[in-house]
């Protein structure tokens, strides 16, 4: 078939071009003339089993067997079986020389260099299905002198499509048309193709013999004198048993390199799933991709979306002044980009612009690949080549996309084990916040017992003691005066101890729920400070969890306490409303406001302590937290926690 799928007969455009070989008139020992052997010119057919035709005197049937002995064989035959004087293999591709290698077959006899150079040099100039070099061509070398060479080359297979990139000086021959040229590498390893060894300038033909991608499996070189139609028809057979061996070739060593992708992607797989540690999950996938990719230098960054920040994660080679353990921001460079947009990016040589600022000028070729992680990015993977003799192309796309699926798949329980420690050690720390706080909360209650309430009961005690008194002398108006006072000391101090018992735990909380609650603490912060509240609850909010109306109310009363000793606000806006599978609690202020990353980060004062407190309370119960705030412009805290 032809690459659109049609069938085709191969051995015509090869009986069409080598009957120019043949001298003198074209005719047969078995009988002369045009019309007797006008059927015979046909090339010989094989028979309806597959099998070439026996009566033709070829020795070998269609099944193949052992490529290396397979063609071993052939070539024996023609140079003693039949009347040619010489045959030979060329040009063999970089993974049958591999092949040849591995095996250690060295009986394949081989044209010499030289005579493969003239070849190479005459298939870029031409797309004829067979080249004949006649023995006094300029240029040829003493290899083709005084004889007639037919050389057939073996189409290769193409099995993807891939980058187009390179302008190779064989792409006619692999597709008809000199407009790209598609890369059958690209599935299983990134090649090397003209592309990625030099972007630009001239095309060495000379360089093509060792090229991954040659359109040519193998040649096949035979010589001779003088030939005849006989000739000419045991060199097509020849040649379509050639092209049946490498077919052959070509689909085990197919099966073969799937195979060993596959067994590649496992170990990966089962490597990454034994380990517990991110960094060193991190380390392996690194090394794994500069493996593949022949990269020298490679680092991960780690994706914190929440403060908008790349930090190093693993990494090989870098610059001596890159800060491994400073954060960057993820607002310009390579890395930011990619982080942002969620795409792979290949740079080339030294490049301009702003987005790509900070690439090192040694680095030749460049690649930044997003890392995914159920389907949330959270790193970037980015891989150079700084000793110029390599480049990135589309190809190398295809096995970082499969290397970091199924990296990400192994690196399940080194998700799970950072969540479990990130998760533990938040634990620990709320854990003794919460003591201290309520310590401190301890504190608070028994100083204002004992310099208000005590004070003032102790107060009581003796002005009741000087009633007393006075009733005995019968001074009755007097003592009505001072019970009055006494009256008044009391009702505030139930006040006072009604006051402490709502911030211990509002009854309001537990009779009428979450709502109400809030509705009266804002009352009363409007009462005693002058602060308007304004409350909105969506209307479809009901039946929520009571431990979950406990938890909301002790965030929300954390905002206002801030809000009391620090926004100097005279408003607050209350917003709570379902959002999906989440409750939201919006809580805005028209106070100061400040700058929230520095309070988060820990670079603020104490003042606003207790919101990084919340922070980590917010996070404990798996939710999330964000402060929009700008110094004169007030300040919105909204909290979204799970409301399963």
């Amino acid at each position: 078939m032809d690459r659109e799928g049609k069938q085709v007969d191969p051995l015509v455009p090869v009986f069409t071009s080598v009957r120019v070989l043949m001298d003198g008139p074209e005719t047969e020992e078995r009988g002369e003339g045009r019309d007797q052997s006008s059927a015979e010119e046909r090339p010989p057919r094989p028979s309806g089993d597959g099998h070439l035709d026996p009566k033709m005197g070829f020795p070998f049937t269609g099944e193949v067997g052992e490529p290396a002995e397979s063609l071993s064989g052939l070539l024996h035959w023609l140079r003693s079986g039949t009347r040619f004087k010489a045959a030979y293999l060329a040009l063999p591709n970089t993974t049958f020389r591999q092949y040849l290698q591995r095996r250690r077959f060295d009986r394949l006899p081989l044209a010499p260099p030289e005579a493969e150079d003239y070849i190479l040099r005459r298939l870029a100039s031409s797309d004829e299905g067979v080249l004949v070099i006649e023995g006094g061509e300029e240029g040829a070398p003493d290899f083709f002198s005084g004889i007639k060479t037919a050389v057939y080359p073996v189409p290769g297979r193409v099995v993807a499509g891939g980058c187009r990139r390179a302008e190779c000086l064989f792409s006619r021959r692999a597709l008809g048309v000199r407009k790209g040229f598609l890369c059958w590498e690209t599935p299983f390893h990134s090649g090397d193709c003209c592309f990625k060894r030099d972007a630009g300038g001239e095309r060495d033909p000379a360089r093509c013999k060792e090229c991954a991608l040659l359109p040519v499996s193998v040649a096949l070189v035979v010589q001779k004198e003088k030939w005849s139609r006989e000739d000419v028809m045991l060199f097509m057979l020849a040649c379509e048993r050639c092209s049946l061996v490498m077919d052959d070739f070509f689909f085990q060593d197919l099966n073969e390199r799937r195979q060993r992708m596959d067994s590649a992607v496992s170990r990966i797989a089962a490597r990454m799933g034994e380990v517990t540690d991110f960094r060193q999950a991190m380390n392996h996938l690194l090394s794994t991709a500069m493996a593949l990719l022949a990269a020298d230098r490679g680092s991960i960054y780690v994706y914190e979306e929440q403060s908008g920040e790349l930090r190093f994660a693993a990494w090989h080679n870098l610059p001596e002044d890159v800060d491994v353990n400073a954060p960057r921001r993820a607002e310009s460079g390579i890395a930011a980009w990619v982080a942002r947009h969620g795409k792979p990016l290949i740079l080339q040589d030294r490049v301009e612009g702003e987005e790509y600022r900070g690439i090192d000028p040694q680095v030749r070729s460049a690649i930044s690949y997003p890392l995914f992680h159920r389907g949330e990015l959270f790193g970037v993977l980015n891989l150079g080549i700084t000793d110029g003799k390599g480049r990135f192309c589309e190809a190398d796309l295809h096995v970082l996309e499969r290397l970091t699926a199924v990296g990400s798949m192994g690196m399940e329980n080194a998700f799970l084990h950072r969540s479990m420690e990130e998760k533990e050690q938040l634990h620990r720390r709320l854990l003794a916040k919460i003591i201290s706080a309520q310590e401190d909360e301890r504190k608070r209650i028994a100083s204002d017992i004992h310099d208000d309430t005590i004070q003032s009961l102790i107060s009581c005690f003796y002005q009741l003691e000087a009633v007393e008194m006075l009733l005995e002398e019968e001074a009755t108006g007097k003592a009505l005066d001072l019970l009055k006072g006494i009256k008044r000391d009391l009702q505030r101090n139930i006040t006072c101890m009604r006051r402490l018992l709502f911030d211990l735990r509002p009854s309001i909380l537990d009779d009428a729920g979450l709502v109400p609650a809030l509705e009266d603490y804002l009352n009363r912060m409007e009462e005693e400070l002058g602060i308007r509240g304004f409350l909105y609850v969506d209307e479809k909010l009901n039946g929520l969890d009571s431990e979950l109306g406990v938890s909301l109310y002790r965030m929300a009363q954390e905002i206002f306490n801030n809000i009391r000793k620090h926004a100097r606000a005279t408003e607050v806006e209350v917003k709570l409303h379902r959002r999906g599978r989440h409750l939201v609690l919006s809580v805005k202020d028209n106070g100061v406001g400040f700058d929230p990353r520095k309070i988060l980060e820990g670079q603020g004062s104490d003042e606003h302590f207790g919101l990084r407190s919340l922070r980590e309370r917010v996070e404990l119960t798996g939710g999330e937290m964000e402060i929009i705030s700008e110094p004169g412009k007030g300040t919105e805290v909204v909290i979204a926690v799970p409301a399963v």
